[in-house]
This record gives C-alpha cells, sequence and structure tokens, in this order.
C-alpha cells in the first residue's frame, strides 16, 4: 500500500473535506469490476492541520519529493532493470540476433527516438512538436515544471509521449477543451494544464478524485477546481472553472460537441464492456466535429474472468483512424502489449 502526505492550503483541506463528506453520504452506482470494487476501498483519505494523507494501490501515481536519500532509492531501483537492458544488448551483438527485452521508461523513452532495439534499425518515429519540442529524457525534465522538486515518475514519462503524440496531430491544441475518462493522480492532466491551458472535463470514480484534486490543487493553487459535490449543485455553472471533476453519472453536464480532444490512458483496459460503450457513446455525444479521441490501452485485460480486447472496443465507422498501431513506448518496458489509436470525428 503507497502512502503520501500533500501539503494543502486551508481552503482547499475544507474543499476536499466537503467533498468527502459528500461522498460518504451518497450512495452512487458505479457498475465497476471486481478489480476497482477492491482499489477503490483501499483509497483512504486523512486531513491534517496544514495537509492531507492519502492512501492507495491502483492509480496512485504521485511524484516523489526529490532530495539525495530518495534519488539514491530511485536510482538503485533502476539499477536492475539497466543491468538487465545491457546484458541483452551484449548478447544480441554476440550472437547477431535480436533479443526482445525490457528497459527502464526513461532509456525507452530515448531509445524510441533513435533506434528500434527491437527491430534493430533507426527509428522511424517522426514528430512536429512546439510546446513539447524534446526528443530525451533529459529535455522532459527541463519541460516539466516539478523538475527541481520532485522525481520524475514513469506515469508522467508516458504522459508526455503520449501529450507529444497528440500535439503532432492536433496543432490547435493550446486552450483547446479536453476531456479525460480515467485521470487517476493527474499526470497528464497537470500537462495538459501546465503546456497548453486546456480546459478540463476529468471523469473518474468518486474517490480517486481524492488522489487527482490533490495532485493538481498543490501543483496548481489558484486553478479553479470543482468537485462532483459542486458539479451537483442546481447553481453551477462551467464557466467559472478551470478544471471540472464529474463522476461517471454526471457527463451530461458536458455539453454536446463541446470537446475538441477526448482521452484515455490504460483505464478502459479495467472496465466492463457496458461501461466501455457507455463511454464510447459519451464520446461520439460531446466530441466538436473535428474532434480527436486518443485511446491507449491493454491489447488484453482479463476483468471478471473475461478478457477485455482492444480489438473488440466499438470503434466506429463515421470516424478516420489517423494512428492505429502498437505502442512503442511500452513494448520496451511491459511484457503486455498495448495498441495505441487515435480517432477523428469526420
Amino acid at each position: 500500500m503507497n502512502t503520501i502526505r500533500i501539503p494543502l492550503n486551508s481552503n482547499r483541506i475544507q474543499k476536499l473535506q466537503e467533498y468527502h463528506n459528500w461522498i460518504e453520504k451518497k450512495s452512487i452506482d458505479l457498475n465497476l469490476t471486481d478489480y476497482w470494487e477492491i482499489h477503490s476501498n483501499k483509497i483512504a483519505l486523512k486531513f491534517n492541520a496544514d495537509s492531507v494523507t492519502l492512501t492507495g494501490e491502483s492509480g496512485f501515481y504521485f511524484p516523489q519529493p526529490s532530495n539525495s536519500y530518495r534519488r539514491l532509492r530511485h536510482f538503485t531501483a533502476q539499477m536492475p532493470i539497466n543491468l538487465s537492458y545491457w546484458i541483452f544488448i551484449f548478447f544480441r551483438k554476440l550472437f547477431n540476433r535480436h533479443y526482445d527485452f525490457l528497459a527502464s521508461y526513461p532509456r525507452a523513452y530515448d531509445l524510441i527516438f533513435r533506434s528500434d532495439p527491437v527491430l534493430g534499425r533507426k527509428s522511424e518515429l517522426q514528430l512536429y512538436n512546439s510546446a513539447l519540442d524534446f526528443k530525451t529524457f533529459q529535455g522532459m525534465k527541463k519541460k516539466w515544471p516539478d523538475s527541481k522538486t520532485h522525481i520524475l515518475t514513469d506515469a508522467t514519462i508516458k504522459s508526455y509521449f503520449y501529450l507529444q503524440l497528440i500535439e503532432d496531430k492536433m496543432p490547435g491544441l493550446k486552450n483547446a477543451t479536453v476531456c479525460e475518462i480515467g485521470p487517476g493522480t493527474g499526470n497528464m492532466a497537470q500537462l495538459f494544464y501546465h503546456h497548453f491551458n486546456n480546459k478540463l472535463f476529468l471523469v473518474d470514480l468518486p474517490r480517486t478524485f481524492f488522489f487527482s484534486f490533490t495532485f493538481l490543487a498543490q501543483s496548481y493553487p489558484t486553478a479553479r477546481i470543482a468537485l462532483p459535490n459542486e458539479v451537483a449543485d442546481k447553481n453551477f455553472d462551467p464557466q467559472n472553472y478551470d478544471i471540472i471533476m464529474l463522476t461517471p453519472q454526471q457527463t451530461s453536464h458536458i455539453k454536446n460537441q463541446s470537446v475538441d480532444l477526448t482521452v484515455n490512458v490504460h483505464s478502459m483496459q479495467e472496465m466492463n464492456n457496458e461501461a466501455i460503450y457507455s463511454y464510447f457513446d459519451l464520446v461520439d455525444r460531446i466530441s466538436k466535429p473535428g474532434g480527436i479521441f486518443f485511446c491507449a490501452n491493454r491489447m488484453e485485460k482479463i476483468m471478471d474472468g473475461k478478457p477485455i480486447r482492444f480489438l473488440d472496443y466499438p470503434w466506429r465507422s463515421n470516424t478516420r483512424t489517423i494512428i492505429f498501431e502498437p505502442d512503442p513506448l511500452i513494448r520496451l518496458v511491459n511484457l503486455s502489449p498495448s495498441y495505441i489509436r487515435v480517432e477523428q470525428y469526420t
């Protein structure tokens, strides 16, 4: 179980307390898989005078504050992965065979722009980015707003790579309206808000907002963030907020054809088919003409004893496929392959 203490000002703490009390009193039918029934119940929140303490497992991807001890621990944790990489490289050269291997996220990110280590040839990945114009892990660290105080996590490396793919295909990303389904801790939401000043609709399970609200409120103390209990108020006006957090039952607050980009990263793979179909209907309804749907998920994952397969998602015939390929980053860091698919509403 993971635990972290996050300092917040008194107004943010009170806001989170009110939300906590609201969901404790409210019964919400969520139609969860067994996986999320278990992990949602593991999420715990403790209020302190000037901070909150969060506990959880799945979706818990908070960057750790940077100090000498944590940097040493992070370096040590990467050593087995980095060592195995060089062992694979040695034997591949010795026997002239293309071995597959797992790399660390920083190394994998650098590799996908330089050379394809699986196919043994120069990388064909060409991205044209203006805001995110880096192609190395060190370049990424310089762009990340928390690089001087925190350790860059694997979740943020992955989010940056996906965001580069999106920016490459969507030149008008700055100031666009974005909906993220399943933001978890809010790693990708942080990058959208910081680099592109996006208005954000975040759709997630009620207790998971303990993570994303705390993370985003700490990162951006002046950001106007609405929690689901505020959305439930009859006088709620979305125009007054930068980031709006919605439970799955509150998505009617997103107007028809009002969203430029909808994103789902590695959470549909943990839903049942009914929930997946419901979210595809949501994307249909809220996407503007020309709007983009970015989806990156496992090729297959077993949920409640049944396989959830990427190829079986209800892909639409009235959209234009911009990208559909195996995830080049994930194949270097995870034994379970993933797909990336980007669709544009015509």
